[in-house]
């Protein structure tokens, strides 16, 4: 028996249920594997790996900071988007 169901392990759902977890017994539903990364090239997941300063200070008031190991330095934060389609 679980206190909570958490449907999505994305950014929101996985923070909650991280947040939640002491006090209460949370249930954390995502539909696609978590445990094979191979499976996320598979199925088409795109992650540029971009974690905004913004987030990581949010993350980091949350208790739930990055190391430093993990992170890229120099961090370089610019972002030129394309559309080649005319939109």
């Amino acid at each position: 028996m679980y206190d909570i169901a958490i449907i999505g392990a994305g950014p929101a759902g996985a923070t909650l249920a991280r947040l939640i977890a002491p006090k209460y017994k949370v249930l954390l539903i995502e539909k696609r594997r978590l445990d094979d990364p191979a499976r996320y090239e598979k199925n088409g997941k795109c992650c540029g790996g971009l974690l905004a300063p913004d987030a990581q200070a949010v993350l980091a008031r949350l208790g739930l900071g990055l190391p430093n190991h993990v992170l890229a330095d120099p961090q370089i934060f610019a972002v030129r988007a394309i559309d080649f389609n005319g939109g």
